[in-house]
């Protein structure tokens, strides 16, 4: 008998020659030699390439809901002001606000928040924002001091 390399599969018992393996499809894999199916790609993971003995996880800062997904664009990114370290993370609640004094460095898809420069504030979620303070007799109006009426 002829096993199948991982990655192919043979629904013949008892073959006796490699032809009979057949390659996964895309969106499963199979690690096993001599083995008679494929497994679908779990939540989390996509395959994009016929017979692979594994699928890959979605990177840091994206998710998937899908199974037996078969390409990168399942992989959703975190929202803005969100980050997840997380690799094959299979929804979003991996993708957290950032703390106060943190903020993303990008749009969507952050893998962690970074503390804010000096002189700059956030709230959680948020941006960071440069801090101004206004002096005595002035008020803050749309980010700058406007002199208060007398």
């Amino acid at each position: 008998c002829t096993d199948c390399s991982a990655g192919r599969y043979s629904s013949t018992v008892g073959a006796s020659s490699s032809s009979t393996c057949l390659p996964c499809d895309r969106g499963s894999y199979q690690s096993n030699s001599s083995a008679t199916s494929c497994k679908i790609c779990e939540k989390g993971k996509f395959n994009s390439k016929l017979g692979q003995a594994n699928c890959t996880s979605c990177v840091a800062g994206t998710f998937s809901v899908s199974e037996g997904a078969e390409d990168i664009s399942t992989c959703t990114p975190c929202q803005f002001r969100t980050a997840s370290a997380i690799l094959g993370a299979v929804d979003g609640s991996s993708c957290q606000p950032c703390e106060e004094g943190t903020a993303p460095g990008v749009a969507e898809g952050a893998t962690a928040c970074s503390l804010c420069d000096e002189g700059m504030v956030s709230e959680s979620g948020q941006n960071c924002l440069l801090t101004v303070v206004c002096q005595e007799g002035f008020f803050m109006d749309g980010g700058d001091c406007k002199e208060c009426d007398m």
